[in-house]
């Protein structure tokens, strides 16, 4: 990746996050007035040290600046998962929260798939629910992404390393939805047949929290894509994506500053747009949901 891509790109995103910022602070004043109250959103982290805190203190820090009440509830590891499913029924029937959103992953003896289906649809602004009206917000703002730059879907083979439930699975969905050819597979991949697909394809998604699972050993269809859509901590603490940096011959999203900004966004999204079905107000922001495309 040359040294202009990744500005190019950091700076397309800081544009839209911009405009999109700007677009839904106005919406969300309109909604305060409505309800008399600041719409408010509940993050649950199970964990005083968990991997993803400074993700989770930045989108805290988003909903406040678009005039969201944002809350993290912060619970030891050591809570049940009865106890936890509690927790969000008691959130589900408080009408002053107007949005849940966990914190993955959780730990080992909390079944992910129990607690996503705790949270009511009309809720659910992660868009892991079975009948969300929203998509996850990881892919969702990979799917921003492409649009952003203008990157066609339709047609383009896309290869997905990582396949897991709360990035991987849902992306492969999306994506087909969107006419992709999708080939999806996990860090134990043949080295000989990831080289093979690595020169074919046109976009490339790597969602696992491991370093260095694409590096400059490999070689790579000259102008494809790379988008690294996970951030977490290496050992010196600095933050990073799956992807060695500066990757030769291909355009490579920064990390921070590429996915996890969208992603954090799409929780906003999601949050309007959820509040949009449930006052039944079809006209509010149908021009904001054709540029997001949020389920219909």
């Amino acid at each position: 990746m040359t040294e202009s891509s990744a500005i190019l790109f950091r700076d397309v995103i800081g544009v839209y996050i911009s405009t999109m910022s700007d677009n839904y602070s106005q919406l969300f004043s309109v909604y305060a007035k409505i309800l008399g109250r600041k719409m408010k959103l509940k993050i649950i982290q199970v964990g005083e040290n968990h991997p993803h805190a400074t993700y989770v203190k930045n989108k805290k820090e988003d909903g406040e600046k678009l005039g969201i009440d944002v809350s993290v509830d912060i619970f030891p590891e050591t809570i049940t998962e009865e106890e936890l499913i509690n927790v969000i029924k008691k959130y589900n029937n408080d009408e002053k929260i107007d949005g849940i959103s966990i914190t993955y992953p959780l730990p080992r003896h909390i079944s992910p798939i129990s607690i996503t289906q705790a949270i009511i649809p009309m809720k659910d602004v992660d868009g892991f629910h079975f009948n969300s009206e929203c998509y996850p917000c990881v892919p969702f703002g990979i799917v921003i992404f492409l649009k952003t730059i203008g990157q066609k879907i339709k047609g383009k083979h896309i290869l997905l390393i990582g396949t897991g439930p709360i990035i991987g699975r849902p992306l492969i969905k999306m994506l087909i939805t969107l006419g992709a050819v999708v080939t999806a597979c996990d860090d134990k991949i043949n080295p000989k047949l990831l080289q093979t697909l690595l020169y074919s394809v046109d976009i490339i998604i790597t969602s696992i929290n491991k370093p260095h699972i694409l590096t400059n050993n490999y070689i790579y269809n000259p102008g494809s894509i790379i988008i690294d859509a996970v951030i977490f901590k290496d050992e010196t603490g600095q933050l990073r994506g799956s992807c060695d940096p500066d990757l030769k011959g291909v355009a490579q999203t920064p990390v921070p500053g590429g996915v996890d900004l969208l992603s954090r966004l799409a929780t906003y999204m999601n949050l309007a747009y959820l509040y949009k079905k449930r006052s039944g107000n079809v006209r509010t922001n149908e021009k904001l949901n054709d540029q997001t495309f949020n389920k219909k």
